[in-house]
């Protein structure tokens, strides 16, 4: 899956926090997503207890004869994926904005395009692609032509066999900035430089962590159903920041974050799974806030 790289930054923060990378050329989006299973659309929704009712909803379920919903509904995010896992569409119910994703051809793609309509963006972004699978330059525009930035890739085989590939993102006032990766042989990706270096395992997930300024320095260590995030000082001490316990499928369990004042903040997870290894439902407790989530999950026959 060949991904765009123009909002490298919100993932790199994700990336800090633990998560798994969701930046592949090797991995499908079903797949960078932790989803199983042949996924077709996912409808996400954010789940509030049931407080108060109107007077019509009070009537509806006195006919029926059924007890009062203890949680209301609210659209969260609506994905749809194709066959091949790649995502092809995204609504944002909070944003008001919904994507579609284009691309020419099953297997190896020329070109990919995002559409974007939203409350807040209206745009088109465009890649190219090459032969050998890496982005050629990708461009951005308003829905009336304005150009808003420009993309330009470089690749250079390095000694030890990876690729690095360099990034020039122009904005339409010329500001610019650098950025660039190291792919492995099989385009996992070992490295990125952009407002910060992070650097990934075989399996793309981050290892560790360095701000440009080298103020903040994170260490990520993946054990069995368990990952630990290490803060390492200026002078080289190593002390524990977040250690997060996981289940069968990968999904936390318990994050527990220490603070450098000694003290400690826990959050825990239950979920309830598909058939397919899939969570449709997610309680999140921090203190004694509980939030709740809910996926209705498709699949392909």
């Amino acid at each position: 899956m060949k991904k765009r790289v123009v909002f490298l930054l919100a993932a790199c923060v994700a990336l800090c926090c633990g998560s798994a990378s969701a930046l592949s050329f090797a991995r499908s989006d079903v797949k960078a997503q932790k989803l199983r299973g042949p996924v077709k659309k996912i409808t996400a929704y954010n789940l509030y207890e049931a407080k108060y009712f109107h007077a019509d909803t009070l009537t509806k379920y006195k006919r029926l004869g059924k007890p009062l919903p203890k949680f209301v509904r609210h659209l969260d995010m609506v994905t749809t994926y194709d066959r091949e896992g790649r995502k092809t569409s995204e609504y944002d119910d909070n944003m008001e904005r919904k994507q579609v994703y284009e691309y020419d051809a099953p297997g190896h793609m020329l070109y990919s395009k995002a559409v974007t309509d939203g409350k807040y963006s209206n745009r088109i972004y465009t890649m190219d692609i090459g032969v050998d699978g890496l982005p050629l330059k990708g461009v951005a525009v308003q829905k009336d032509g304005t150009p808003i930035f420009t993309e330009s890739y470089s690749a250079t085989r390095l000694e030890n066999g990876n690729t690095l590939l360099r990034i020039n993102h122009i904005l339409a006032d010329g500001k610019a900035q650098e950025s660039e990766m190291e792919l492995r042989p099989d385009m996992t990706m070992q490295k990125l430089n952009q407002n910060g270096t992070f650097i990934f395992d075989q399996q793309e997930r981050p290892v560790e962590f360095i701000s440009p300024n080298g103020s903040q320095h994170l260490i990520m260590e993946y054990l069995p159903a368990a990952q630990r995030i290490f803060r390492i000082t200026p002078e080289g001490k190593k002390y524990i920041f977040k250690t997060v316990a996981e289940d069968i499928y990968g999904n936390p369990l318990m994050e527990a974050t220490y603070m450098p004042d000694g003290t400690q903040q826990s959050v825990s997870y239950e979920y309830q799974y598909d058939s397919q290894g899939n969570w449709i439902r997610q309680t999140k407790t921090a203190g004694e806030a509980k939030t709740y989530s809910e996926r209705v999950i498709e699949y392909y026959k």
